[in-house]
């Protein structure tokens, strides 16, 4: 986990964990931002999620605070998704982080809204572009088409990144 301590919340960072030739157990923190970084087990059940088909991984990934779930202790996994709430599980599943306190891009974003850090973030990276009418509909069910779309310009986004272009 890394502690913003501007925003005073933590975020999932993706780590990954190997074992050296001595048998010595090795963390790697993949993140670039200077501050307190921490290994911690947070347990996290929904009331809704006992004996479904995904109860493991969706309390694994709300173990790394990529899924929060709703105010009420609910999951709702058979629920469909909205593009607000795609958009926040991939920036906290990529282990980027935001403020709620961000520019507005889309006419339909208040700076105060729940997700418009991570749309901001998806709008700076050129993985989003949102509708011709200036708005990203935010409340939209999402298609399987444009998670896929999201998905591919993630992949070529990291993969400019990595290449330092």
């Amino acid at each position: 986990m890394f502690y913003d301590l501007e925003n005073r919340k933590y975020h999932h960072v993706p780590i990954k964990f190997y074992k050296d030739s001595e048998g010595k157990w090795w963390a790697i923190f993949n993140q670039n931002k200077n501050g307190g970084y921490a290994l911690v087990r947070h347990r996290a059940i929904f009331k809704d999620m006992k004996n479904h088909w995904t109860e493991d991984d969706i309390n694994l990934l709300a173990s790394k605070l990529i899924v929060k779930g709703m105010p009420d202790g609910r999951f709702m996994p058979d629920e469909n998704i909205t593009r607000a709430q795609y958009i926040a599980l991939l920036i906290r599943g990529l282990g980027l982080s935001y403020s709620n306190n961000s520019n507005e891009s889309f006419k339909d974003i208040n700076e105060d809204d729940w997700y418009a850090g991570a749309v901001e973030i998806v709008i700076d990276l050129g993985i989003v572009k949102g509708y011709e009418d200036g708005t990203f509909q935010p409340n939209k069910l999402i298609s399987r088409e444009e998670m896929s779309v999201i998905i591919v310009r993630v992949l070529n986004c990291f993969q400019m990144i990595k290449l330092g272009v």
